[in-house]
């Protein structure tokens, strides 16, 4: 077990499900002074320069200062159990993808765009990760707050356009992320399995949407597997810093493409209904991430992110609503989670269409949405 000194607090992202995140830790604080007996301060005076530093005891003593500059660093260990109402059990070993994931896009992608792994316990599955800066805003909070950013979303689109990229085919990146047992573990079966038992009358089509994410064929690329705003922080310029590699698979590039678009729709549809607030930055956002990454990404991958997207967003909308892991902040508002669900079904429940042609039926149904009564 690894014994770590009193350390400064640093801000970090609230608690996930995933993982267990020890607190972000600081430089070690110094000790603190260690008070003398009366006895001995009336019989032992203090030295001259000591009394030169006295303070009376009515007067507050200034803030110990950090003694060295050891950065900031937060430590992960993996739960075997999720923390979400249905019982959902993972691999523990999935830590060691993130490791070898979170390494292997430190050469691929620019500079600061991911933690520095500083070190691994083997024994105890801990993961030490170079912390986020202090001025660093999680993605999540911002739209939650209805601060909206093309640019985070051109930046989105341009990161995942090269790890797709950079990673497109390689028989290597395919050799160490191949094994699909973590990607069942926590996509397809908490996610598109559960939603098609609840939803009977779509299993069809959602299973389709299952298998079609783990054909052989279709699997062409490294993927986050949870390219969410809740794992990426913006910093100066809104460049971004991902985290949380651990679902990270070779699988089919729609599934990072559809996962990001789903959750600013979730957050856009929130903010319709609760403030009717105007969708043209939610629209701009959406439009910017998909026409950045169609521009950056190779052909092939735009493809078949664009074949495979429809059916799929579609089916993830339902999956935060009706999976192993509902999305949080629409659990108040049953009546906007009865108007998202009844249009990802209406999308099911027709032939499948491209991702823009999907995307663009969305965003028409957001302009419509009515405010709440």
């Amino acid at each position: 077990m690894v014994t770590l000194q009193p350390c400064h607090r640093l801000p970090h992202p609230p608690q996930s499900p995933h993982a267990r995140t020890l607190p972000h830790l600081r430089t070690p604080l110094p000790s603190p002074r260690r008070a003398h007996p009366p006895e001995r301060r009336l019989h032992r005076p203090l030295p001259l320069r000591r009394r030169r530093q006295h303070r009376p005891q009515n007067l507050p003593h200034p803030p110990p200062q950090p003694t060295s500059t050891t950065p900031a660093f937060v430590l992960k260990q993996p739960l075997p159990r999720f923390k979400t109402a249905a019982e959902w059990l993972v691999d523990i070993d999935r830590v060691k993808v993130e490791r070898d994931c979170a390494q292997l896009l430190h050469t691929l992608l620019p500079h600061a765009s991911v933690p520095d792994v500083l070190w691994f316990d083997e024994a105890n599955y801990i993961l030490a990760l170079s912390a986020a800066p202090e001025t660093a805003r999680l993605w999540k909070s911002e739209l939650l707050s209805n601060l909206t950013s093309e640019t985070a979303a051109l930046n989105a689109g341009t990161l995942l356009a090269i790890m797709h990229g950079s990673t497109h085919n390689d028989p290597a990146v395919r050799t160490r992320y191949g094994e699909p047992a973590f990607f069942l573990q926590q996509r397809i079966d908490p996610y598109l399995r559960t939603i098609a038992a609840t939803h009977p009358d779509l299993a069809a089509p959602i299973n389709a949407v299952a298998d079609n994410l783990l054909r052989d064929d279709q699997r062409t690329c490294l993927i986050h597997g949870d390219f969410s705003p809740k794992n990426i922080f913006l910093l100066e310029d809104d460049r971004l810093l991902l985290l949380d590699f651990e679902v990270a698979f070779f699988g089919n590039p729609a599934f990072d493409v559809a996962t990001l678009l789903n959750h600013l729709l979730l957050k856009a549809f929130l903010h319709r209904h609760l403030s009717h607030a105007p969708t043209d930055p939610w629209k701009s956002m959406l439009d910017t991430f998909w026409e950045t990454y169609r521009h950056t990404a190779p052909p092939d991958l735009v493809r078949q992110s664009s074949a495979a997207g429809g059916h799929l967003l579609a089916a993830l909308l339902l999956a935060r609503l009706d999976g192993k892991s509902p999305v949080e902040y629409l659990l108040p508002h049953p009546d906007l989670q009865s108007t998202i669900r009844t249009i990802a079904r209406d999308v099911l429940s027709q032939p499948p269409r491209d991702l823009p042609r999907t995307l663009a039926t969305l965003m028409r149904t957001l302009d419509a949405l009515p405010p709440q009564s």
